[in-house]
């Protein structure tokens, strides 16, 4: 839908592209668009769609804010350190089968 408003807003065929200019943009498609795609996809075929999935809740509290964090000599809020704490219990019990559960808990005790 927006490649006809593209084509009359932008004009690209008056654009002049110089290969310094080229160089991010296919850089960037490779290795950030193909290589992630293929990386999601062979997670995908190993690993399932729900384990493959669940990756997606750590972005948050494993983002950005976070690697600020312990860099800096700054505390984490109790809140973050807390949220995170719950967000891996739940991926884990998502992700972890309940057999490799149940040997867990009956594994001898020292």
């Amino acid at each position: 839908m927006l490649l006809p408003v593209s084509l009359i807003v932008d004009h690209p065929w008056t654009l002049r592209p110089t290969p310094r200019r080229w160089s991010p943009r296919s850089r960037m498609g490779i290795f950030s668009s193909a290589f992630g795609l293929m990386l999601f996809y062979m997670c995908l075929t190993r690993l399932g769609t729900l384990t493959t999935n669940a990756q997606g809740y750590l972005r948050i509290p494993i983002g950005d804010r976070p690697a600020r964090w312990s860099c800096s000599a700054r505390s984490v809020p109790a809140n973050l350190a807390l949220g995170l704490v719950l967000v891996m219990a739940g991926v884990a019990a998502m992700t972890i089968p309940k057999d490799a559960y149940r040997r867990w808990l009956k594994r001898p005790k020292r």
